[in-house]
C-alpha cells in the first residue's frame, strides 16, 4: 500500500499491517504508482504552480515538469505507459 502520510512523505506499507512502514520517499501532495513507475503532485514556493515528478526503477527521477494549478490527483496507467497531474488536462507518454 503507497500513501501520503500527515507530513506529506510518501510511504510504502504492507496491507497486512498498515503501520509497519517498509520504505518512505518524497514530500508529495498527491501520489500514484503502477508497474514501477511513480507520479508524485506537489505545490512549489510560487503561488498556483505545481511541481509533477516521475520516478521509475531508481533513485533518480525520470522527468520533473512545472504546471500551473493546484495539485488535485495524480495518476499512472496500469501498464505505467501513460501518467497524469490533474493541474492540466495533458496526459504524457514516458
Amino acid at each position: 500500500m503507497l500513501y501520503v502520510d500527515s507530513g506529506r512523505v510518501v510511504r510504502q506499507a504492507p496491507r497486512s499491517d498498515p503501520g509497519a512502514v517498509l520504505a518512505s520517499g518524497p514530500t508529495c501532495h498527491r501520489v500514484d504508482a503502477a508497474a514501477g513507475t511513480m507520479v508524485c503532485l506537489r505545490a512549489t514556493a510560487v503561488p498556483d504552480q505545481s511541481e509533477i515528478t516521475v520516478w521509475g526503477g531508481g533513485p533518480d527521477p525520470r522527468v520533473t515538469l512545472s504546471e500551473w494549478g493546484t495539485p488535485s490527483r495524480a495518476r499512472v496507467s496500469p501498464a505505467a505507459r501513460w501518467w497524469r497531474g490533474r493541474c492540466s488536462a495533458r496526459a504524457t507518454r514516458t
